[in-house]
């Protein structure tokens, strides 16, 4: 998750959040821009979380719905 975020944060392209291969198990990070920033979470098929990088790199962990 940090690589796409450095990634997305040192081009500001939105190409650079691209599917990635972990453990063999294809997860698909998605960017959420709002009014003050900007997320990019992925709901990991290992624990069924939502897993999320906010813009300043602080990362957070959710239960998903």
């Amino acid at each position: 998750m940090y690589k796409v975020f450095l990634n997305y944060v040192e081009n500001n392209n939105e190409k650079e959040i691209q599917d990635k291969s972990i453990l063999g198990t294809l997860v698909s990070p998605k960017l959420e821009k709002h009014k003050t920033g900007f997320n990019i979470w992925v709901k990991s098929p290992f624990t069924n979380k939502i897993l999320v990088i906010k813009e300043d790199g602080k990362f957070s962990s959710n239960e998903a719905e």
